[in-house]
């Protein structure tokens, strides 16, 4: 799967990971926010049945098949701005993001 990410948001997942004792990070896209869905990162330390592995610039992340083809593709960056510090993702699937940048259709 391709799933780039940036240099920046892989050494923010390293040091999340090693705080957090896991070996993985999970990305999920669940409803909610403005335009219907969101990302959802948390810290995972067992890969599950229906997880595929991505490891891209020294990080693991594991994604579940049902979010997979909405994020296929995609950037994630992490951020640190006037709004906040968080992980950005750049998708070229979203049709639609809301003004926050925190969901997309």
């Amino acid at each position: 799967m391709n799933l780039n990410v940036t240099n920046n948001a892989a050494e923010k997942i390293k040091e999340f990971l090693k705080k957090e004792k896991a070996e993985f990070m999970r990305i999920n896209v669940v409803l909610g926010g403005c335009s219907g869905l969101m990302y959802d990162f948390m810290h995972e330390s067992k890969k599950k049945e229906d997880d595929t592995l991505v490891e891209h610039n020294g990080v693991s992340i594991l994604v579940n098949n049902e979010s997979l083809g909405m994020i296929k593709g995609s950037k994630v960056d992490y951020v640190e701005d006037f709004d906040g510090a968080g992980f950005k993702v750049e998708n070229p699937n979203a049709t639609d993001m809301c003004g926050c940048g925190k969901s997309f259709s």
